[in-house]
């Protein structure tokens, strides 16, 4: 067996395979006779079905597989052992080949292999980059405060409807005419006045007490958002339509949440006891807990901001020519030239991205351990159980949950990408030259979507 290398340019090149028979025989004679052994043929006991029959039902089928097994296998191989930087993989020539499928015959195959470039990428405190530091105004505290009053308040019972308040009610089903229906279904729930998603339907729910009675269009009023009405009426998802979209809504009671005063009882319900004390402290804690969840989307935006400088200051070609022959090859469904013309550019840039984020963990010896994969799970586990109210978890249960995670490959693979993700964000802080701009979060917002 033969493989050869045959330049093009820097980016593209040809693999050439020849296969000789003697390279595939002696596989096709075990599969052939592993078929004889186990044949059941009317006429014939088995395993002794005549090996010529055997050979003129399956020998070419069987020729066919192994010879492509075997040249897909040796190209593998060749790949590694050159260690050949190819992208996507190697497609055959647009060549028309007559191959003549005959036992004892030599076979030649040739296949196009795109080649990555070499580049480097050039970083260092020499490249700035804006780091923004999100602080929390008076006005985002404010409204931070209200609704933590609003989530430690207590529920009370109001004679007359406002904005935010919560009906609580009887839906029942009307007809075209807008009278009940006999039989009809009805489900008693509730119904939060400011989920009423068409504003002029909304107002018909403001300023109504017990007793109210109200006819609407349940699609209308929730913008066709069948997960919501479907609980909201307990009728499954499948059965919403335009026929049965008008109900009749009798309001039985008005809820509103009172908010919590703001004292000290408060701050300790929310902190714990003593953690701070007094409007000032608790104020200070708002502010610190509020900056800690920005930190994030400022992160976010530091690492979209060094990608993008990176991506316009590290230049290279891609073999793109072979490219979109090779995308025609892997898609699912059937691509035009036009439709590859029109998505290869997005294609490209995320081609590029991936192959930059390679060279940084290569250069920079990323790697990502078991260890760390196992850490990252287990603090996403302990998160979870402390939310569904165990602070202190077992061990055991930490442990075995971990390993069922990353038993899971797509769980796996993300947990991997946020690691790295991670890493390359640190990477690029301890890289760049941060210029650090203090900015609230209305300024923030302004600055990333420009």
């Amino acid at each position: 067996m033969e493989i050869k290398k045959v330049a093009i340019d820097d980016l593209n090149a040809q693999l050439r395979v020849k296969i000789e028979a003697a390279d595939y025989s002696p596989k096709v004679e075990e599969v052939l006779a592993n078929y004889r052994r186990t044949a059941n043929i009317p006429g014939f006991r088995k395993g002794k079905v005549p090996a010529g029959m055997i050979r003129k039902m399956y020998g070419k089928g069987v020729l066919v597989e192994e010879v492509n097994k075997l040249m897909q296998q040796q190209v593998f191989d060749y790949l590694n052992e050159q260690e050949m930087r190819i992208l996507g993989n190697p497609i055959p020539t647009e060549e028309e080949i007559d191959i003549d499928w005959t036992e004892g015959n030599d076979f030649e195959f040739s296949f196009e292999v795109g080649l990555s470039p070499d580049f480097e990428v050039k970083i260092s405190a020499k490249n700035k980059l804006p780091w923004y530091k999100i602080v929390a105004d008076d006005a985002t505290i404010d409204r931070y405060c209200d609704d933590l009053a609003r989530r430690y308040g207590k529920m009370t019972n109001v004679d007359k409807s406002e904005a935010e308040d919560t009906l609580y009610g009887k839906f029942e089903a009307l007809d075209a005419d807008g009278n009940l229906l006999e039989e009809g279904h009805s489900n008693e729930a509730t119904l939060m006045i400011s989920a009423v998603k068409d504003k002029k339907l909304q107002k018909g729910f403001i300023g109504v007490g017990p007793d109210a009675i109200i006819d609407f269009d349940v699609m209308k009023a929730f913008d066709n958002n069948t997960t919501e009405i479907s609980s909201m009426l307990d009728i499954p998802k499948e059965e919403l339509s335009d026929d049965n979209k008008m109900w009749r809504f009798s309001v039985i009671r008005v809820n509103r949440m009172e908010p919590a005063e703001l004292n000290q009882e408060l701050f300790d319900k929310i902190f714990g006891e003593g953690i701070v004390e007094g409007m000032e402290a608790f104020r200070a804690k708002v502010a610190e807990d509020i900056e800690k969840m920005y930190a994030q989307e400022s992160e976010r935006k530091f690492l979209n901001d060094a990608t993008e400088y990176i991506l316009d200051k590290t230049k290279f070609d891609l073999p793109d020519a072979f490219l979109k022959r090779w995308l025609k090859t892997v898609s699912e469904n059937p691509l035009t030239d036009d439709q590859i013309e029109a998505e290869y550019a997005q294609y490209q840039l995320s081609t590029k991205w991936q192959m930059i984020e390679n060279k940084i963990a290569e250069d920079n010896k990323m790697e990502i351990t078991k260890e760390e994969m196992m850490e990252f799970a287990g603090g996403a586990v302990r998160q979870q159980m402390l939310q569904y109210g165990i602070p202190e978890p077992d061990e055991e249960m930490v442990k075995s949950t971990v390993e069922r995670v990353l038993q899971n490959e797509d769980e796996a693979k993300r947990i991997s990408e946020e690691i790295f993700s991670r890493k390359l964000l640190q990477h690029f802080k301890e890289t760049f030259k941060l210029d650090e701009k203090e900015v609230t979060y209305d300024e923030f917002v302004k600055k990333a979507t420009k």
